[in-house]
């Protein structure tokens, strides 16, 4: 998907023929700390951020987190506090390059914590 955006489709209906434009207005996306730590999330609800992909071998995945974890906070940031939108923003913009990052997540049940 990120080689469509970076390109217009012309059509020359006429030729038959398909041509890419470099799209110039084309803007690499940010890398979030979910990106540099190897997964997606989503928020689903008030209280928690969902994990619905997972990089294989990413930094995530060997730290033992899992697709369907609930990600309850980030160094202590509550995904239940405050506005989705905003906490979801504060959670991307986590510096991805520490390892020292603490992840709260509920799995079956269960409250674990994370080191990413």
């Amino acid at each position: 998907m990120e080689f469509i955006r970076r390109f217009n489709v012309l059509v020359d209906y006429k030729k038959k023929q398909l041509y890419l434009q470099p799209n110039p207005n084309y803007q690499p996306p940010k890398k979030t700390f979910y990106i540099s730590k190897g997964f997606k999330a989503r928020n689903m609800n008030e209280n928690h951020i969902l994990i619905i992909n997972m990089e294989v071998n990413g930094l995530a995945e060997k730290s033992g987190l899992k697709v369907g974890d609930q990600i309850l906070s980030i160094n202590n940031i509550e995904a239940g506090k405050g506005d989705n939108c905003e906490v979801v923003r504060l959670f991307g913009e986590i510096d991805g390059k520490s390892t020292q990052n603490e992840v709260t997540v509920k799995r079956d049940n269960e409250i674990l914590k994370f080191k990413l």
